[in-house]
C-alpha cells in the first residue's frame, strides 16, 4: 500500500510510457509523485547476474512466414510515412521476430530473439542483434535486410537520430519511458503510435502458434510478448547496453 504524499522511485527503463502515465495518475490522487532513478538499486546488488543470453537465431521459412521480410519492411515504411514520422523504433522482441522473419532461443519456450530495431521511412533498417547469435547463413540473410549493429549502440543510435530533429515513432505500450525521454532530450519528436508490426502479427498469429502471443503464456495481453521475455529484454538488453 502506497501512503499519501509518497514519492515512488522507479527505473524508467523497466516501465513503458503507458505504465508511467497510469502510475502518475494513481499517485496524483494521493498527493504523491514518481521519481525516476538514474540507477536501479537492484542491479548494484545483483552480483551474480548471468550474462545476456546468446541463443541462436534461425530464419523462418517463407512457407511459415507467408510474406518476405523485405516486403514487410516496405509496407512498414509506408505506415511510418503515413504517420508523419521519419522512423519507428521496434522494442518488442516479437515484432523483431515477425518483421525480419526470424526466431530466437534466448528465452525458454519463447521464440523471440532479444533484439531491437530502427526502421526508416525509406525502408532501410538497423537491427541491434549480437552477431554471436547468428551463423554464416543467418548473418548473410539479415545483412540484406538491415545493418547489423551491436546491441550496446542502440541507445546512442536512437539519440543520434533524434539530434537531427527527426520524428520518431514508438509504441507507448512497449517502449521504455526512458527511451522516449532520451529522444525528446536529444532534440527529436516522439510520435506515439501502435507498433506497426502488432496488427499484422496478430492477424497472422493463428497460422503460426510458435509466435508466442497466441499461446496461453502470451495471453497476458493480446499481441504482447510474454512477461518473462519482456523482463529479459528490458533488464538484460538495456542494462547490458549501459555497461
Amino acid at each position: 500500500m502506497v501512503k499519501r504524499a509518497s514519492r515512488l522511485g522507479i527505473d524508467p527503463w523497466l516501465h513503458t510510457g503507458s505504465e508511467v502515465r497510469k502510475l502518475e495518475k494513481a499517485l496524483e490522487g494521493l498527493g504523491g509523485a514518481l521519481v525516476f532513478l538514474d540507477h536501479n538499486p537492484l542491479d548494484r546488488q545483483w552480483k551474480d547476474r548471468p550474462a545476456a543470453p546468446l541463443g541462436r537465431v534461425k530464419i523462418q521459412p517463407l512457407d511459415h512466414s507467408g510474406i518476405l521480410a523485405k516486403d514487410k519492411l516496405t509496407t512498414m515504411a509506408a505506415e511510418i510515412a503515413k504517420a508523419g514520422a521519419d522512423a519507428v523504433v521496434l522494442t518488442d522482441p516479437s515484432s523483431i521476430a515477425w518483421t525480419f522473419n526470424i526466431r530466437g532461443s534466448d528465452v525458454p519456450h519463447t521464440p523471440h530473439p532479444l533484439a531491437r530495431a530502427i526502421v526508416h521511412a525509406d525502408g532501410s533498417a538497423e537491427l541491434f542483434l549480437d552477431k554471436r547469435k547468428t551463423g554464416i547463413e543467418e548473418e548473410a540473410y539479415l545483412t540484406q535486410l538491415a545493418s547489423l549493429e551491436a546491441p550496446s549502440s542502440f541507445e546512442e543510435k536512437v539519440a543520434a537520430l533524434a539530434t537531427t530533429a527527426k520524428k520518431i515513432m514508438i509504441d507507448p505500450d512497449h517502449a521504455p519511458f526512458a527511451l522516449a525521454e532520451r529522444i525528446r532530450v536529444s532534440g527529436g519528436t516522439v510520435i506515439e503510435a501502435i507498433d506497426p508490426a502488432r496488427l499484422p502479427r496478430a492477424q497472422e498469429c493463428r497460422g503460426d502458434r510458435r509466435l508466442g502471443p497466441c499461446s496461453s503464456a502470451g495471453r497476458r495481453r493480446h499481441g504482447r510478448v510474454p512477461c518473462l521475455a519482456r523482463q529479459h529484454a528490458a533488464r538484460n538488453d538495456h542494462r547490458n547496453c549501459r555497461r
